[in-house]
């Protein structure tokens, strides 16, 4: 009888750590390294199990598609020009606050600082690449990081911080 009681133990225990091995191994979700990237770059960490569930493939977009003169009007003159250097841009000669949001009107359409790397390391991540492409990326990736503008010069990246 005592034998039989720990079999009918053993078997329970064995049962729940299979269950849990199971539930375990089916929260395990391949994320593409552009989309781990910008998790990483909002600082959500590759740990949080529902930021990485509420991915969705294909490029992200931190941005409001065709957003109107009236909702670009609202937004602080801080916010507008955040929007613009986001896309690699700039508001030469804006003035006046009504410069800022036509200029911010113009470059919504330009992909973000988020989906240009991502588009980089998606392409980079499907070919082949040569070492003059690999130091492209590299720099294009490092500036990105650090906010800075990065170039080549005899396989060597350097980067000199961006004017503010």
């Amino acid at each position: 009888m005592p034998a039989r009681s720990h079999i009918c133990f053993l078997l329970c225990v064995f049962a729940i750590a299979a269950s849990a091995l199971a539930v375990r191994a089916s929260l395990l979700i391949e994320v593409p390294p552009e989309q781990t990237f910008l998790l990483q770059r909002r600082h959500m960490g590759s740990r949080d199990e529902d930021a990485l569930r509420a991915i969705t493939r294909g490029l992200p977009s931190s941005s409001t598609p065709n957003a109107s003169l009236d909702h670009l009007k609202s937004l602080s003159s801080k916010e507008l020009n955040k929007m613009i250097r986001d896309r690699d841009s700039e508001c030469h000669g804006c003035v006046e606050r009504r410069d800022l949001v036509q200029r911010a009107y113009e470059v919504q359409q330009l992909p973000t600082m988020d989906e240009r790397v991502a588009w980089q390391l998606t392409v980079s991540d499907r070919r082949l690449i040569t070492m003059p492409t690999r130091l492209e990326n590299l720099a294009f990736v490092t500036g990105a990081l650090s906010n800075t503008n990065c170039n080549i010069f005899n396989k060597t990246i350097y980067c000199n911080v961006r004017e503010i």
